[in-house]
């Protein structure tokens, strides 16, 4: 994968998931 389609499918995830379940150690 490159780097645009890792941030495509982290922000896509961002979105898709409750904010605060697993990305609270991963928020820039």
């Amino acid at each position: 994968m490159t780097l645009e389609q890792q941030l495509k499918h982290y922000i896509t995830n961002l979105f898709n998931l409750p904010k605060d379940e697993k990305w609270e150690c991963e928020s820039i």
